[in-house]
């Protein structure tokens, strides 16, 4: 909450949570200045308490500051797709049955059954347009939360405990997104392809 404006209100009383150094920390472009110096060149009484739950404060910053990346990002992303026909490697699968491979992504096994990749999302840092074109089971390795927007430009959240498995049935004529973890640690998973 911007201090001077709250000066300028006549409110008697700023609390805040943390400081404009820790925003400015979490890439918010926040005014140079802190609460403190605003409250003391006010021409009213203005009384400040903080930081109140700076940890919990920082979280929520943290976390509004990445979703505000992320949909940054989609809306440039959907923005592209509008305007341009998809590219031969986004829109086609390869004889191997293999979807393309973003950064993050490791084939760890395969057999005539299925194949098993390694995927791992690091905060705020989107990956690509990919197809599936075949049914797979996502088993989280780590706690996430990932959005993915599909050719349409249409956003889903979805959000995974450590250890939770959910199959995911593809329609016959693929499907194809891109994605984004939004939580606050990286999240890796292991994505089980069905080739029967």
């Amino acid at each position: 909450m911007c201090a001077a404006a709250i000066c300028w209100a006549r409110i008697g009383r700023i609390v805040y949570g943390c400081s404009w150094k820790e925003s400015a920390a979490l890439g918010l472009g926040e005014i140079r200045m802190g609460a403190q110096e605003v409250v003391a060149r006010a021409p009213l009484e203005v009384g400040l308490v903080g930081p109140c739950l700076p940890g919990d404060c920082r979280e929520l910053l943290r976390s509004w500051s990445t979703n505000a990346r992320v949909l940054e990002w989609f809306a440039r992303s959907r923005e592209a797709a509008s305007v341009r026909p998809p590219r031969e490697e986004e829109s086609t699968m390869s004889d191997s049955l293999r979807p393309p491979v973003y950064r993050g992504a490791r084939c760890i096994a395969e057999n005539q059954r299925v194949v098993i990749w390694e995927d791992r999302f690091r905060p705020g840092v989107p990956i690509g347009p990919h197809r599936h074109e075949r049914d797979y089971v996502i088993v989280a390795l780590d706690p996430g939360r990932m959005a993915l927007t599909d050719g349409s430009g249409d956003c889903t959240l979805h959000e995974m405990d450590a250890g939770e498995a959910v199959y995911v049935g593809v329609p016959p004529e693929g499907s194809e997104h891109r994605a984004v973890h939004l939580g606050p640690n990286s999240h890796r998973e292991l994505v089980i392809e069905l080739k029967v």
